[in-house]
C-alpha cells in the first residue's frame, strides 16, 4: 500500500478513526495491526522476517540490561549482526547470486536501522529496555514511517505509545495540511519532473548540452519533493492521532556547503551515521586527518546503504570527497580567499550536489559517463519539444511555479505564515493548489502520465 493509492485514502480516516473510538489500553493494539496490514499490502509473507528481527531485537534488549561485561557486547553484537545479515542477503544477493530474482523487503533498510539504534541505546545504557512485546513491535512497523523513515530514536517514540493521544481539532488540522503539502509535492511536482527525468534517462544519448543540464535539475526536484514529500505524509499522518515523527530536511538546497547540506538532507540518517559510526571510529578526536579520514568511510557506508551498485558506492566516495573538501575549505569562504556572498556559496553548493546526483539516478557507469562528458556538449539544436511533449508542458510550467511557492513559503516558516493569514487569504492559498492539482492532472491525463508514481525512497 502506497501513500499515493486508493487504498491509502480508505486505510487512513478509518485506522485513526478505530484509533480514537478504541480505550487507551489498547491502542497499541490497533496501531500494531493496521501496521501489520499496511506492511502486508506489499508482500505478505515478508511478515514473517519483520516478526523474526523484532523478536530477536526484543529479547536482545531484555538480556542487554542485566548483563555486564564480555557476555553483553556479545548479545550487541549477536543483534547487529542478526539485523545487518538479513540486509546485506537481501540487499546484496545479486552480488552473490546473479540473476536470482529476490524482491527487496518493502522498507528493510529504514526498520534495520531503527531497530539497530534501540538495542544501541539499551546497551549504552539511555534506554531501558521495552518489555512491551507488542509496543516494541510497534515501534519497528509504526506504518506512518516504516517505508521510508525518518529514522527514529527509541526515546523518542517509545514513550510516545504509552501517553494518552486525545482527539484535538488543531492537531487534526495541522497534519492535514502537512499531509496535503505532502501530497502535492509528491503528485504535483515530483511526478512532474519525472517525466523529464525518465524520458531522458531512458534515452541519453539522444540528448546533449542544455537539455543535459535541465534534466540534472529535474532530478534535483524530483527527488526532494518526492522524498521530502513522503516525510511530510509521515510526520502529518502521525500528527493527527498525536505522535510526533522527527523533521528529515530543513532546506537542504539553500545550504552554502556540502558539510551544510549534509546537516540538512535526510537528517534522520545523517545523524544515525554520525552517533553510531563516526564518533564510534573516533570522529576528529584524533586530529583532522583522521577526521576526515572517519567522514570519507561513512559517506561510503552511506552509498553502499543506499543500494549495491558500482555507481552508489561511487556515489558515496564523491560525496565524501566533497564533505572533506567543504571542510577543508570552510576557513578560507568564511574569511580568506573564498569568501564569496551567501547565495553565491548557496548556488555553487547546489550546482555541485546535481552533478553528484547522477551517480545516484544513472542506472550504470556508462549512463553516468556519457552524461559528464555531454554536459558541455551540444551535438544537436535544443529542442525543448522533444524533451517535453506539448501535451505536459503545462503541468512542467505549473509544477515549477509550485516549486518557487514552496520554497518562498518554507523560508517565511509556512506555519507560522499561514497563521498569520486571515481564512479568506488561507482558504484561497489552498483552493489554488487544489485547481493546480486538477490542471496538472488533466493534462498529465491527456498526455499518458497520469498514474501516480511509487515513492524513490521505497527500493531501499
Amino acid at each position: 500500500m502506497s501513500f499515493v493509492s486508493l487504498e491509502f485514502a480508505a486505510f487512513f480516516p478509518v485506522v485513526t478513526l478505530i484509533y480514537f473510538l478504541t480505550r487507551h489500553d489498547w491502542r497499541w493494539a490497533v496501531l500494531l495491526a493496521a501496521s501489520c496490514a499496511f506492511y502486508m499490502a506489499f508482500i505478505p509473507k515478508y511478515i514473517f522476517i519483520m516478526a523474526t528481527l523484532i523478536l530477536v531485537d526484543y529479547c536482545a534488549g531484555l538480556l542487554l540490561e542485566p548483563l555486564r561485561g564480555t557476555r553483553r557486547t556479545l548479545v550487541l553484537v549477536t543483534s547487529l549482526v542478526s539485523n545487518l545479515g538479513f540486509l546485506c542477503a537481501f540487499k546484496y544477493n545479486h552480488i552473490f547470486k546473479p540473476g536470482t530474482p529476490w524482491i527487496f523487503p518493502l522498507g528493510l533498510s529504514f526498520h534495520t536501522f531503527q531497530s539497530m539504534s534501540y538495542t544501541i541505546e539499551v546497551y549504552r545504557g539511555r534506554q531501558k529496555a521495552e518489555r512491551h512485546l507488542g509496543i516494541y513491535a510497534l515501534y519497528v512497523m509504526f506504518y506512518p514511517q516504516l517505508c521510508a523513515g525518518p529514522i527514529e530514536r527509541p526515546q523518542h517514540l517509545i514513550a510516545q505509545f504509552r501517553e494518552r493521544h486525545d482527539f484535538s481539532q488543531q492537531r487534526l488540522w495541522r497534519g492535514l495540511v502537512l499531509m496535503a503539502t505532502g501530497f502535492f509535492k509528491k503528485l504535483l511536482v515530483a511526478d512532474t519532473f519525472a517525466i523529464i527525468v525518465n524520458h531522458v534517462y531512458g534515452q541519453p544519448r539522444e540528448y546533449s548540452g542544455p537539455a543535459l543540464w535541465i534534466t540534472l535539475y529535474a532530478f534535483a526536484i524530483q527527488l526532494y519533493y518526492d522524498f521530502s514529500g513522503y516525510t511530510d505524509i509521515a510526520r502529518g499522518s502521525a500528527l493527527v492521532m498525536g505522535f510526533s515523527l522527527l523533521e528529515n530536511f530543513k532546506s537542504p538546497y539553500l545550504a552554502a556547503s556540502i558539510p551544510e547540506f549534509w546537516s540538512r538532507w535526510h537528517m534522520s540518517l545523517t545523524s544515525w551515521l554520525r552517533d553510531y559510526v563516526y564518533i564510534p571510529l573516533g570522529g576528529s578526536a584524533a586530529g583532522s586527518a583522521r577526521g576526515i579520514f572517519n567522514a570519507m568511510l561513512v559517506f561510503f557506508l552511506c552509498g553502499i546503504w543506499h543500494g549495491s551498485t558500482v555507481n552508489m558506492a561511487i556515489f558515496g566516495l564523491l560525496n565524501g570527497v566533497l564533505y572533506a573538501c567543504g571542510r577543508l575549505s570552510g576557513p578560507l569562504r568564511i574569511k580568506g580567499a573564498l569568501k564569496l556572498s551567501r547565495w553565491l556559496n548557496v548556488a555553487v553548493t547546489f550546482n555541485i550536489i546535481i552533478l553528484a546526483f547522477t551517480f545516484f539516478r544513472a542506472p550504470d557507469l556508462e549512463t553516468a559517463r556519457y552524461i559528464y562528458t555531454h554536459l558541455f556538449k551540444a551535438s544537436r539544436p535544443f529542442d525543448w519539444g522533444a524533451l517535453v511533449p506539448a501535451t505536459l508542458a503545462a503541468p512542467v510550467a505549473v509544477s515549477i511555479i509550485l516549486v518557487v511557492l514552496l520554497e518562498i513559503i518554507r523560508s517565511l516558516h509556512s506555519g507560522q505564515f499561514f497563521g498569520k493569514l486571515g481564512s479568506f487569504a488561507r482558504w484561497s492559498t489552498y483552493h489554488a493548489c487544489f485547481i493546480a492539482l486538477i490542471v496538472i492532472t488533466y493534462f498529465k491525463v491527456v498526455g499518458g502520465a497520469a498514474r501516480p508514481r511509487q515513492f524513490i525512497y521505497f527500493q531501499f
